[in-house]
């Protein structure tokens, strides 16, 4: 699938870092535009009804820019909004065979500005979580338990700038799902 979008909105309210503290600020007026590209295939029993597999992936390009200035000496004019990442990826794998399943998910986050004339940004990044797992069934109800790496590649990065976000981390997960006959 395939979407574009423009949003022409008067009176964006945004938070913005003011040293330590976050204050609400009135941007006026945001031309915010772009487009998303999402791909989602499946095989269908192709090879056999015990194995599936199933990709995604999807594109995002937004260009959110303020059309007003705060002030008369403010050059954020035309500029990235703050927090708002130009491009941004996400892909999935998911191979499953007999109820177990391994599934691996990544996204990339482009260059996000933390001040609002673009002079100071964060570096973009790229996360990358692995999952393995088995689903149980029990009549109606289900019972799963896997086990997921995320962050494989201790990647540094901050979303926030200032506020690290966790390198690679261990996750066990057991999971019921009840249904009613």
């Amino acid at each position: 699938s395939v979407t574009g979008f423009c949003n022409y909105v008067d009176d964006w309210i945004q938070w913005i870092p003011q040293g330590t503290i976050w204050s609400a600020v009135n941007y006026k007026r945001v031309l915010s535009r772009g487009s998303e590209v999402a791909v989602n295939a499946t095989n269908t029993n192709v090879v056999s009804k015990k194995f599936k597999v199933d990709f995604r992936a999807s594109y995002s390009f937004t260009k959110t820019t303020g059309l007003d200035g705060l002030s008369a000496y403010d050059q954020s004019k035309g500029k990235q909004l703050i927090y708002v990442p130009l491009h941004s990826v996400a892909a999935g794998l998911q191979l499953q065979y007999c109820r177990f399943y391994i599934r691996s998910s990544n996204n990339y986050i482009s260059t996000l500005y933390t001040s609002t004339d673009n002079s100071q940004s964060l570096k973009g990044f790229f996360i990358s979580n692995l999952e393995v797992g088995k689903d149980f069934v029990f009549g109606p109800h289900e019972i799963g338990a896997s086990f997921r790496v995320n962050n494989i590649g201790n990647a540094d990065y901050q979303s926030v700038a200032q506020r690290p976000m966790p390198g690679r981390a261990y996750e066990g997960i057991i999971r019921f799902k009840f249904a009613s006959k």
